[in-house]
């Protein structure tokens, strides 16, 4: 969590959701020192090494089937 942490523009709005039902963070973006009403959610997840695409240009994380679905039906904002 520190690592996600860090990796965020200090001014961004980090809440974490008191209770971890899938969702781990909060985020608002902002620019300058204006909120924008940009949010999305945040879940960390952790593995012992790195996944990397075929092309080896990103990283990967497979996500079971029952949160993928749970995130794009229910959750209505970016995760």
């Amino acid at each position: 969590m520190r690592i996600f942490q860090g990796a965020l523009p200090p001014a961004w709005v980090v809440n974490k959701q008191p209770l971890d039902y899938a969702k781990d963070y909060s985020v608002e973006i902002v620019e300058g020192e204006n909120l924008t009403g940009i949010t999305f959610y945040v879940q960390v997840k952790g593995q012992e090494a790195l996944a990397l695409s075929k092309s080896q240009s990103h990283a990967t994380y497979w996500l079971e089937r029952k949160y993928a679905i749970y995130y794009a039906d229910k959750v209505r904002l970016p995760v």
